[in-house]
């Protein structure tokens, strides 16, 4: 993760979990993205937690999916990913 790369992971994520989770939407949208967002960028900023961005290989800056993972005794726990609308279904 490049540090340009923080705000569209922090947007996405937050825009996410509001929007796909019916118990998130429950909350006034201004409270949960005020509130949360400190949550999502410890999460982010850990370093704990891997960030692996998926871009396009001629245009590194162009982010196509991320994942926010760490590990747990043996196991790789992934906390988070997202993937554009439009490259979702290739195996990204």
């Amino acid at each position: 993760m490049q540090e340009d790369d923080k705000n569209f992971i922090l947007s996405t994520f937050l825009r996410g979990l509001y929007h796909g989770n019916s118990w998130f939407s429950l909350i006034p949208k201004n409270i949960f993205m005020v509130h949360y967002h400190k949550v999502a960028t410890a999460l982010v900023e850990s370093p704990n937690h891997e960030k692996t961005i998926a871009c396009l290989k001629d245009d590194p800056s162009v982010i196509l999916g991320y994942a926010i993972h760490h590990q747990a005794l043996d196991k790789i726990v992934l906390d988070y990913t997202f993937v554009k609308s439009s490259w979702r279904g290739i195996g990204i």
